[in-house]
């Protein structure tokens, strides 16, 4: 499974309060999607970037994930 394509609207309901509806779609066998509504996004820099040549990291190479 791999994304093929992100959408964002942003929604704006009659009390003033504005959301972002997002449609992820999928590349799959037989298609797909994945949608959800959210407020807002953090992103949060956990470690120094790491250059690589491929499109994936080993186990080892990723590190510990902290929460």
């Amino acid at each position: 499974m791999a994304i093929h394509d992100i959408q964002r609207e942003e929604v704006t309901y009659p009390n003033g309060y504005k959301s972002f509806a997002w449609k992820i779609e999928l590349n799959i066998p037989i298609g797909g999607h994945m949608t959800f509504q959210a407020s807002g996004f953090t992103q949060t820099e956990k470690s120094e970037p790491l250059v690589s040549r491929v499109q994936c990291l080993s186990p080892s190479l990723r590190g510990s994930v902290l929460v």
